[in-house]
C-alpha cells in the first residue's frame, strides 16, 4: 500500500511512467534526489520525535520521511474505522524490518 501511494503521489519525482519507475531511478543502485516537499502534514498519527528539542537540528525531508507519513496515513485510516464501527481504540507501531543475517 505504501509503495503504491508513495508512486501515485511522487511519480514525477520518482521518475514513474504508466506505474513503473524509469532509469535511472529503477535502479536500486542509484541514490534519489531529496523530495522537493517543504513540510509533511503528521496529522493525527502521534510520532515520537526523537530529535524533538531546544538543540536539536532539522535535517532535510527525505524519502524514508515521506514513506512513514504515508505509513501513518495508513494506520490512522485504519485506526478510525475501528474506532467508528467497533468502537475500540488501539495503536498500531511501524518499524523497519530486521533481517537476520
Amino acid at each position: 500500500m505504501v509503495y503504491d501511494k508513495l508512486l501515485e503521489r511522487y511519480a514525477d519525482e520518482l521518475g514513474v511512467v504508466d506505474g513503473v519507475p524509469i532509469a535511472p531511478y529503477a535502479d536500486l543502485t542509484e541514490k534519489l534526489r531529496l523530495p522537493e516537499v517543504g513540510t509533511i502534514n503528521w496529522n493525527e498519527s502521534h510520532l515520537v520525535d526523537l530529535d524533538e528539542g531546544n538543540d536539536a537540528e532539522e535535517e532535510p525531508i527525505d524519502w524514508d520521511d515521506i514513506v512513514m507519513s504515508i505509513g501513518a496515513e495508513i494506520v490512522l485510516g485504519i485506526r478510525l474505522k475501528i474506532k467508528s464501527e467497533l468502537h475500540y481504540t488501539w495503536c498500531a507501531s511501524q518499524s523497519t524490518p530486521v533481517c537476520p543475517s
